[in-house]
């Protein structure tokens, strides 16, 4: 983490050099790597009832000010030159494990078990893709009837 740090204070220091795409980039990496360490560490405190609980409490929470992903669907480009679709939801509110991620895919080749810090990583990649969404949509897409 102190490379990381580094690479923050020199970024945000305004010093320019031909480094700061390089730094951007390896910072950019760290960081990705200790969420993927936070996340499993979170999942790792909590039950998977507990996990899905929170998360479908706190979306129902900021649905009264925001937009909150409910799924999406992928195209994985395979290095064997196949495609297949991943569609992402949530367990619904009649299920226990309300807010839990569902996968299902078109093929054999991905295995859908979730774990927690799966979980945790899902949700976190669909909360930055609604974010930045989020930051494009009129602002009658706010307005209730």
């Amino acid at each position: 983490m102190s490379t990381a740090y580094d690479r923050m204070a020199v970024l945000l220091g305004g010093n320019e050099s031909g480094r700061h795409v390089e730094m951007a980039e390896d910072l950019a990496g760290k960081l990705r790597d200790a969420l993927r360490h936070a996340h499993a560490h979170w999942a790792s405190l909590r039950s998977t009832d507990r996990l899905a609980a929170r998360t479908a409490a706190r979306d129902l929470d900021l649905l009264d000010s925001q937009a909150v992903a409910g799924g999406a669907t992928l195209q994985l480009s395979l290095p064997i030159g196949r495609s297949i679709t991943v569609t992402l939801g949530e367990e619904d509110f009649r299920s226990p494990k309300e807010g839990w991620p569902t996968v299902h895919s078109d093929s054999e080749l991905l295995d859908a078990t979730i774990s927690g810090a799966d979980h945790a990583a899902i949700k976190d990649a669909l909360d930055t893709i609604t974010e930045v969404l989020t930051a494009r949509l009129r602002e009658d897409a706010f307005e209730t009837d």
